[in-house]
């Protein structure tokens, strides 16, 4: 497994539940899934987001808005 792919174990999250986190509207987040910016999978008839893809969509946005050195990276 790579950094890339989600573990086995991740949380996936509902489109109610990332509107109601990040204060935007469920649609929005329909539109972030179906044009590809926010990575989704099918499971049975709805589509859910791993919780992980919510964070770095959030922090890549915030970089762009507030520039490269709003984010600080901390090395351990």
């Amino acid at each position: 497994m790579t950094m890339d792919e989600p573990p086995p174990f991740a949380d996936y999250l509902t489109t109610g539940d990332i509107s109601r986190e990040l204060g935007i509207t469920p649609a929005t987040v329909s539109r972030l899934m179906h044009s590809g910016r926010l990575p989704s999978v099918s499971l049975n008839r709805a589509r859910r987001v791993i919780e992980r893809a919510v964070f770095d969509q959030w922090k890549a946005d915030y970089k762009a808005r507030r520039g490269p050195k709003a984010w600080p990276e901390v090395k351990i």
